[in-house]
């Protein structure tokens, strides 16, 4: 025989337990200081890493780069005499050029041979000879002359004399075409009085003595 079993007494599963995850987690705030502290000394780290490193680079870029070493040429010219011996040559032009001088304007020598008065600062065939670099000083009455390079290098020198006249021969091709590369060219270079072209390395002071033919 059946019998009916109220709806209430009847086994019902119990429900699981609602298990609710805290939203906020509670860290002590020392843990937060240690982390600001870490945090900031990573930082500097960094920042004296980079500071190190820019330092290194531009060690090496100076080291890398060609050092200006000035240099001073002293010399003596002088010239042959009727007797062919060698006579101070007094008030001779001394000029050095860098060979890599631009040469986009030529120079001139109008204002600056021998015969023409000492020029002042405010020349502009001396300003011009300035400015590509060039050197310009005359010898004392014993031929003697002083020239202060700003950087070793290649250099052109170039001597006129004060006492001595070309000779017959012209001056070879080469040394005319060196010369045009700078100076406008004439006939006559330098008004006829005889010179000294040639290529000198300065590297350190010395001492040249120059015998004009």
């Amino acid at each position: 025989m059946h019998q009916n079993v109220p709806d209430d007494d009847r086994d019902v599963p119990e429900a699981e337990p609602i298990v609710r995850v805290a939203e906020r987690v509670a860290v002590p705030r020392r843990v937060l200081y240690l982390q600001a502290v870490l945090l900031a000394a990573v930082g500097i780290c960094a920042f004296l890493l980079g500071l190190w490193v820019r330092r290194d680079n531009t060690r090496e870029l100076a080291t890398d780069a060609p050092r200006v070493q000035p240099c001073t040429l002293r010399g003596a010219v002088s010239y042959r005499g009727d007797a062919r011996e060698s006579l101070p040559d007094g008030g001779a032009v001394v000029i050095l050029l860098p060979q890599v001088a631009p040469t986009d304007e030529k120079l001139t020598t109008r204002g600056l041979l021998p015969q023409d008065a000492f020029p002042g600062e405010d020349h502009p065939g001396l300003a011009a000879l300035r400015s590509v670099g060039g050197q310009y000083v005359r010898t004392d009455g014993m031929g003697r002359f002083e020239l202060r390079v700003p950087n070793r290098g290649q250099y052109f020198l170039l001597i006129i004399s004060a006492h001595q006249r070309q000779g017959t021969p012209e001056p070879p091709r080469r040394v005319r075409a060196e010369v045009g590369r700078f100076f406008r060219l004439t006939p006559v270079l330098f008004a006829g009085q005889a010179f000294c072209w040639q290529e000198e390395q300065v590297q350190q002071d010395r001492q040249l003595n120059v015998v004009i033919e």
